[in-house]
């Protein structure tokens, strides 16, 4: 279970991996900086989530970002060290009776929630269960699906918005259509948000306004987006082409999400 807030938990599914690793480091050796490297291929995406291991079940998420079109993150782990329990009671031998409680409590606090956590979470299939379309009928919907993150992410569209809700026995196809419909009624929006709001899409490295085909030749890098709502405490010293925080509960479903652990 991965609790987002507090009246939101979602069940994660899939494989899950278990590694463990033993860091050597000798004398006078430099100590060594590690990094997590998320890379997407061309027109795929999936939703990186780190956090921690903090029960048997629960799965506590810090940070989430987007990497999708060949994009790549670059995360500098800061690692730390716990002396094993007997070199722990034997740095605290010559305390106090009070000092050494505090300092186990203080051991106890830092080792609780230890477990290093990554979530991979794939987006395709979650759009298609998020706006009632059969799995898989986005595979060959590329523009399509790129249309629709950047609804989600940029414009913060209700998925209420864009879903099918039409007859459940109609072909693929039809549903399928009737997004693209609900799509282009969503960019229609989006345009005149942009001639509305012309202050809130300016550019912030000129004087200069950005402008889009909504509706025939749309990408990330044309539309102007909203400030992200993610919290940016853990990854500002990050690396990535190009840059978006993102992480949108109602696209995240009990499937096709994977999962590593670290200790």
């Amino acid at each position: 279970e991965m609790p987002i807030d507090e009246l939101t938990t979602v069940q994660l599914s899939g494989k899950c991996y278990l590694h463990g690793w033993i860091s050597h480091q000798f004398e006078g050796q430099c100590d060594h900086r590690y990094q997590l490297i998320a890379e997407a291929r061309r027109f795929s995406s999936f939703l990186l989530v780190t956090g921690s291991i903090t029960a048997s079940q629960i799965f506590e998420p810090n940070d989430a970002i987007i990497v999708q079109n060949n994009d790549e993150v670059i995360l500098p782990l800061i690692l730390g060290t716990f002396p094993l329990s007997d070199e722990f009671d034997d740095l605290i031998s010559s305390l106090s009776p009070e000092q050494q409680r505090f300092a186990r409590s203080a051991r106890d606090a830092q080792t609780e929630s230890c477990l290093f956590c990554v979530g991979f979470v794939e987006i395709r299939p979650q759009i298609e269960e998020l706006l009632g379309l059969p799995a898989n009928s986005l595979t060959k919907e590329i523009k399509l699906t790129e249309r629709l993150i950047s609804l989600f992410v940029d414009y913060q569209i209700p998925p209420d918005m864009l879903a099918y809700d039409g007859p459940e026995d109609s072909s693929p196809k039809v549903k399928i259509s009737l997004v693209k419909e609900n799509v282009v009624h969503a960019l229609d929006i989006a345009k005149d948000s942009l001639a509305a709001g012309v202050d809130v899409f300016r550019d912030d490295d000129s004087d200069t306004v950005i402008s889009a085909d909504l509706t025939d030749n749309i990408s990330r890098e044309q539309l102007p987006r909203r400030p992200s709502m993610i919290r940016q405490s853990s990854l500002d010293n990050y690396s990535r082409r190009p840059s978006q925080y993102s992480l949108f509960p109602d696209m995240i479903c009990d499937q096709g999400s994977e999962y590593l652990l670290f200790c």
